[in-house]
């Protein structure tokens, strides 16, 4: 704009020359034509001055416009090159950013993951607690049930060790007597050989057979008689149920006669065959067959259907069937039975508890109150329980129980809990203390710890409430 109006100014000013010069013909009295001709050489010269300047101008202005195009264009290159340094800082921050999210996410789910291992931790910690405590009471039990048991079997050994001595001292005292017994026989028979006829004489005169009164017997009679009548009530049943009388003629002191030993014989048989008269009739099982002492004390009887019983004199007895079995009644009034395939049946009669033991290591043990537990080689455990409960313990420890109701409870070796209804309800609850239930319809909800809710239905949507019942989130 300034060049344009610069290049206009000198012809306006030779156009006002030119005006002038006219009007000073016109009037020719102004100027003259030399003047007009210098004025005009003046004005031509200031002219090519101002054209040369405005050249001069004109130039710089190019050069000027070179210029700012050259800056531009560096401009534009220096932007551009700022804008993709930019770019690629702002691709590495954005980078740097997703690697730091994703650390810290990382980091978030592994200290989730702590705080849930902490948790099972604590919770496996109280659970081993109160197993601990448990097998306490349970060791506590044992030990009591132990302390009384070898109490008793104290007890019975001390009553069997004073039976023993009381035994070898009466066998000393037995063997005493019947060697002392043989040798004032031999010194009688000695004597009677002598006077065996006049003796026999006189008593065919003075004292018939039938009127004979029974012998008394003699002070050693009945001192030993006494001695076993305190040891037990079968001690007396073998001296007074000996048919043969054997045993009276052992511990007589007097000589037995020839007259009277018929009448002693015949007597002693009439009352064997009356009892075996009388047990004809009656029940097999008590029908006595054979009775006869053995060494140690011990009693033998046989009867007509089979069994044979032993009496201990401490009271036990042991009967043998004709099938194999065998009972053992003790003196406390237990009883165990072994069957001929190996299995062994214990009862208990204070506490009424029956064992049975069968012969591949399963153990069953019934209650008094009906409760009934079977315990297998491998450490698992059935219980059944009086109101229909029925319990199966694994041997890793894990249980199942099947309620009269129909409801099944499982709990694993973790601590999560299953419950399973009749109505197909399902509850699951874990060791975290999260809960889930499932229903029939594929619905499943969970609560958290916190009280979050996570609801799960059938058609796919979830939908996240917090404790108060908010909703925080559904798809």
């Amino acid at each position: 704009n300034n060049s344009g109006e610069t290049s206009k100014h000198p012809a306006q000013r030779h156009a006002n020359v030119s005006n002038a010069v006219s009007s000073g013909g016109s009037d020719g009295s102004t100027l003259t034509e030399e003047g007009r001709a210098a004025e005009l050489q003046r004005e031509i010269e200031r002219y090519r001055r101002e054209f040369d300047r405005l050249s001069l101008q004109r130039i710089e202005i190019d050069e000027e416009r070179r210029r700012v195009e050259v800056e531009k264009l560096s401009a534009e290159k220096s932007i551009e090159r700022q804008v993709a340094e930019w770019e690629k800082t702002r691709n590495e921050e954005k980078k740097k950013l997703q690697q730091e999210r994703l650390a810290l996410e990382r980091e978030r789910a592994a200290e989730r993951e702590l705080r849930e291992m902490r948790k099972i931790e604590k919770q496996k910690l109280v659970n081993f607690e109160e197993e601990n405590i448990k097998l306490k009471e349970e060791l506590k039990e044992k030990e009591k049930k132990w302390r009384r048991t070898t109490e008793r079997m104290r007890q019975q050994n001390e009553h069997l060790t004073a039976k023993v001595s009381e035994l070898e001292e009466e066998v000393k005292w037995l063997e005493v007597q019947r060697l002392k017994q043989i040798e004032e026989e031999h010194k009688r028979d000695e004597k009677g050989k002598a006077s065996s006829k006049s003796a026999h004489s006189h008593r065919a005169v003075n004292v018939p057979p039938s009127t004979s009164p029974p012998s008394q017997p003699s002070a050693r009679q009945s001192s030993r008689h006494a001695a076993l009548d305190d040891d037990g009530v079968m001690w007396s049943d073998i001296l007074n149920t000996n048919s043969d009388g054997e045993s009276g003629q052992r511990v007589s002191a007097k000589p037995v006669t020839n007259s009277n030993t018929p009448v002693a014989h015949s007597g002693q048989d009439k009352r064997g065959k009356g009892r075996a008269e009388a047990d004809e009739g009656g029940d097999p099982s008590k029908i006595i067959v054979k009775k006869e002492t053995l060494e140690n004390g011990r009693l033998k009887i046989v009867y007509a259907n089979g069994t044979t019983r032993l009496c201990f004199r401490n009271g036990t007895t042991k009967d043998m069937y004709a099938d194999g079995r065998q009972l053992v009644t003790f003196s406390n009034r237990d009883m165990r039975e072994n069957r001929p395939d190996g299995t062994v049946i214990y009862t208990y009669a204070g506490e009424g508890t029956k064992q049975i033991s069968y012969p591949d290591g399963v153990e069953e043990i019934h209650f008094q109150n009906g409760q009934k537990e079977k315990h297998f080689p491998n450490g698992g455990k059935e219980v059944v329980f009086p109101g229909g409960t029925l319990k199966y313990i694994a041997p890793d420890g894990s249980e199942k129980s099947i309620y009269a109701n129909g409801v099944e409870k499982r709990v694993e070796v973790d601590g999560t809990v299953t419950i399973e209804h009749v109505n197909g309800e399902k509850e699951v609850s874990k060791p975290d203390g999260s809960k889930e239930r499932h229903y029939p319809s594929g619905e499943v909800r969970i609560v958290l710890k916190d009280g979050t809710q996570e609801i799960r239905y059938a058609d796919g949507t979830i939908r996240v409430k917090d404790a108060s019942g908010m909703v925080l989130y559904e798809q």
